[in-house]
């Protein structure tokens, strides 16, 4: 929940999204994303892919002048893992919108706690708890 007076936290349903939905905003945060595991490769590429890619499209639309991208570190269109590949591809997309300012952030890890148990995930965390306290390459979300 939002508690600053300058922000405002909508929930929209992504399956029908309207441009209506973001007039008189003059910047636009995604965040949005899932994991393959947890929605399977065609969830994962319409979550990740397709809602990010419709959202920063209605955003331009509305006149919207920021545009603010939760990427991944290694994004890259030409990838050979699926998951860096679709965020290099959603990358270069934003970036050609058009926007007046396009910030994309590519972290390495996200220090979060989750309901779900990821191994791979929980190590990676470990890690950058004990070596990366500059967050050089990692981004602790409260």
């Amino acid at each position: 929940t939002v508690t600053n007076k300058k922000l405002e936290h909508k929930v929209v349903d992504f399956e029908n999204l309207k441009g209506d939905d973001f007039v008189d905003h003059d910047v636009a945060i995604s965040c949005l994303g899932t994991t393959r595991g947890k929605a399977g490769k065609e969830g994962f590429i319409k979550v990740d892919r397709d809602y990010v890619l419709s959202f920063a499209e209605q955003s331009k639309a509305a006149g919207v002048k920021q545009f603010h991208l939760q990427s991944s570190q290694g994004a890259n269109k030409d990838a050979y893992f699926l998951y860096t590949q679709i965020k290099g591809e959603v990358d270069e997309k934003v970036l050609e919108m058009g926007f007046e300012k396009t910030v994309v952030y590519r972290p390495a890890v996200l220090l979060v706690k989750r309901q779900e148990s990821r191994f791979g995930e929980k190590i990676a965390q470990a890690v950058a708890s004990w070596t990366d306290s500059s967050r050089s390459w990692s981004i602790k979300i409260a």
